[in-house]
């Protein structure tokens, strides 16, 4: 059995109210519209360090010989050639034959790493695994993403003994849908229009993977106490809801929170 043993995160004390952004970008329309803050890493700060913040509260009340591995992930390393969990590891003072990775590149490498963290303490190579995403993403100036994107990190800590959340299964889907990417000299994303996302991309993958999963392992909605999806479109997230989980409860819309440090509750975007 493999599950979530203690959880910890971080974010930066500098805050930036999103009324603020929102009136300063007139073309914005209203549905857009973020309430609450966005915080904003120090100069001091990266993806990095946070990540060592928040796997101290994740590790706080653990022998520091606890994890026998680190993950580390995101899109924003603050190197081009170094590795991040070796960092991390150093810092919390781990023992140095601890096993270590970096899952970069994409904004799904949280729930990757995520995955591949279970698979390896359910196959016995590690007893337990420190995972830290962490992210400083920048939006380009007058763009969604200047309103949506915010910094933060946070830390799982996974095993098999000590369990407050178990992980019973995953089922992905892979597409090569070019909504929006980051070329190696870009500071900020580049995407497409955003309702090319929304009708060929969140409308069809979301679903497929809600009934992707519900096969897998032959559920049924009503086996389900509560549901938790990303709420990037509030309208298609209704829609979603009603269509496909009739009698599961889906939390409350929009799930995402004041201080957005992943983008959504799957750490990245497009992710279950």
């Amino acid at each position: 059995m493999t599950g979530i043993v203690s959880y910890g995160g971080y974010l930066p004390l500098n805050r930036i109210n999103r009324d603020i952004i929102f009136k300063s970008m007139g073309w914005l329309h209203q549905a857009a519209y973020m309430k609450g803050e966005k915080c904003v890493a120090n100069f001091d700060e990266d993806s990095v360090t946070m990540a060592v913040a928040s796997a101290m509260n994740c590790l706080e009340g653990y022998d520091r010989d606890y994890s026998g591995a680190v993950c580390f992930a995101s899109t924003t390393s603050p190197f081009r050639e170094r590795g991040c969990a070796n960092i991390i590891g150093t810092a919390l003072e781990l023992k140095s034959n601890i096993r270590t990775a970096d899952f970069t590149d994409s904004t799904s490498t949280g729930t990757s790493a995520l995955i591949a963290a279970s698979d390896c303490i359910s196959a016995g190579t590690a007893n337990n695994l420190l995972l830290c995403p962490s992210d400083v993403r920048v939006g380009k100036p007058g763009s969604s993403q200047e309103i949506s994107f915010s910094d933060g990190a946070a830390s799982l800590l996974l095993g098999s003994d000590g369990i407050i959340a178990k992980l019973e299964g995953s089922y992905s889907v892979s597409y090569d849908f070019p909504d929006h990417w980051k070329t190696e000299n870009d500071k900020t994303d580049r995407a497409w229009e955003d309702r090319f996302g929304r009708e060929e991309g969140y409308r069809k993958f979301i679903p497929e993977a809600i009934s992707g999963l519900l096969a897998k392992y032959r559920l049924s909605p009503k086996n389900i106490a509560k549901v938790a999806f990303p709420g990037i479109y509030p309208r298609d997230h209704a829609q979603i809801s009603n269509r496909n989980l009739q009698t599961a409860k889906t939390l409350p819309l929009p799930f995402v929170p004041s201080y957005e440090g992943r983008g959504n509750i799957s750490f990245y975007r497009r992710s279950i």
